[in-house]
């Protein structure tokens, strides 16, 4: 199967076993591709000012992924005061280079 997500499984299962033709197979796969890993993580910006907020900016994302990226800290971090949804976040997944700038309340 040519499926990625079905190969990291069958990678994963294999690579446990000790035959020397298993081991010998595995050699030759690569477990991860380094361009998909990077694709996966977003760069995000944080000033902090000189009252304390913070101002975090979501770079090169657009959609959705401009504000799920940075729930977890968020919910962190404290509550959000303000969010500024800028024109990217409303072109949707077409690649293109958007921010998200938010500030923060600390708990």
């Amino acid at each position: 199967d040519k499926s990625r997500l079905v190969q990291r499984f069958a990678y994963r299962v294999l690579k446990q076993k000790t035959e020397p033709q298993v081991k010998q197979a595995l050699q030759a796969y690569k477990p991860w591709n380094l361009e998909e890993r990077f694709n996966e993580y977003q760069k995000v910006e944080y000033r902090i000012g000189k009252d304390g907020k913070i101002t975090e900016t979501v770079i090169d994302a657009s959609g959705a992924a401009c504000t799920s990226t940075t729930s977890g800290i968020e919910n962190a971090l404290g509550e959000v005061e303000t969010q500024e949804l800028l024109p990217e976040y409303y072109e949707g997944d077409d690649n293109v280079t958007g921010t998200e700038q938010q500030s923060l309340k600390q708990k």
